[in-house]
C-alpha cells in the first residue's frame, strides 16, 4: 500500500485524517474516497458513479454524469486548503485522479 509522502500514513488514511475537518457533502466525500482508495491513479466516471450511488437502487439520477462533474467542481476549492487536488481528463468516460498537490507540483517541474 502507498503511503503518504509527508506522514507516512497509508494513503486512505492520511486523505479520511486531510479532509476530516472539511464541511463536505455526503456525495462529495464519497467521490474523494473512492478517488483515494486509488490515489494517483485515474479512475473512471462510472467508477466514481457506483461509489457515490451505491445505495441507490437506480444508480443515480437521469444526470449523474453531470452531477459528478457538479460535486467534483465543488469539492476542488476545498481539498486544496488542505494539500489535496482532483485533475481531470474530459472526454468519454471522463477520468480523475486525486494527488497531493506538493507531488503535483514536483512533476511538473521535473
Amino acid at each position: 500500500m502507498k503511503c503518504c509522502p509527508t506522514c507516512g500514513q497509508p494513503l486512505v488514511g492520511a486523505v479520511e485524517q486531510a479532509i476530516s475537518g472539511l464541511r463536505l457533502s455526503t456525495f462529495q466525500r464519497r467521490v474523494v474516497m473512492g478517488l483515494a482508495r486509488r490515489m494517483g491513479q485515474w479512475v473512471l466516471a462510472a467508477e466514481l458513479l457506483d461509489a457515490v450511488y451505491f445505495d441507490d437502487a437506480d444508480g443515480g439520477p437521469d444526470k449523474a454524469q453531470n452531477c459528478l462533474s457538479v460535486y467534483v467542481w465543488q469539492a476542488r476549492p476545498k481539498l486544496r486548503k488542505v494539500g489535496l487536488e482532483i485533475e481531470g481528463i474530459p472526454g468519454r468516460g471522463g477520468r480523475r485522479r486525486l494527488v497531493w498537490a506538493s507531488e503535483r507540483r514536483a512533476s511538473e517541474a521535473a
